[in-house]
């Protein structure tokens, strides 16, 4: 934290919270800075790198002096904040904070099948048991797509999908299926599903 000088505002804490509370590093989180002591600040701005993305008045003297940003829909990645507390002598600015995102893409599905019998007629079920859910889907059948459709989103909750297939022909078929949302897409390992009669 930087002293005082001159009579510019102390450097803020910045500090970053998961927003949904489910213990996924996911698209969305909080940015919170706080003056905890000091010459107060007569705004606030926040910085994703070079660029600023939030700028708030600080109405309050009073410390602490609080603002937050919530940030929505970034993709994995890792992303570098710093708070700027400005007032008529100049700007103070905090450390960098960086915020790591690896959750915002959906979890991976897990595909099985109920092809015992051995035969062209079976569903294939696709199951993301925990995790950043998906909003869309799409099967696909030795690389070519054979389904696909939307699900809703409810994270971290299970999502299922069972595609029943009839008709296949005989020999061994690959299926991989992906879930999708805004912030990219999860491919399945691929499941062996051999038809003998």
């Amino acid at each position: 934290m930087n002293r005082t000088i001159g009579r510019r505002s102390v450097a803020a804490g910045l500090t970053a919270a998961l927003a949904a509370g489910t213990g996924l590093r996911d698209a969305d989180f909080t940015l919170t800075a706080t003056l905890w002591w000091g010459v107060p600040g007569d705004f606030l701005r926040i910085c994703e790198g070079d660029e600023v993305v939030f700028t708030q008045a600080l109405t309050s003297q009073a410390m602490p002096q609080r603002a937050s940003l919530l940030v929505t829909g970034k993709p994995n990645g890792t992303y570098a904040y710093r708070a700027e507390l400005v007032n008529r002598r100049g700007a103070t600015s905090s450390g960098v904070h960086t915020v790591t995102v690896n959750d915002a893409s959906p979890g991976r599905p897990a595909l099985s099948s109920d092809n015992w019998d051995g035969d062209g007629a079976y569903t294939v079920t696709a199951n993301l048991w925990w995790g950043t859910n998906a909003t869309s889907w799409e099967l696909t059948e030795d690389g070519v797509t054979v389904a696909s459709g939307s699900l809703t989103a409810a994270t971290p909750r299970a999502q299922r999908v069972d595609i029943p297939l009839t008709a296949r022909p005989l020999g061994t078929h690959v299926y991989v299926i992906t879930f999708a949302n805004a912030q990219g897409e999860t491919t399945s390992q691929p499941l062996e599903v051999p038809v003998r009669r």
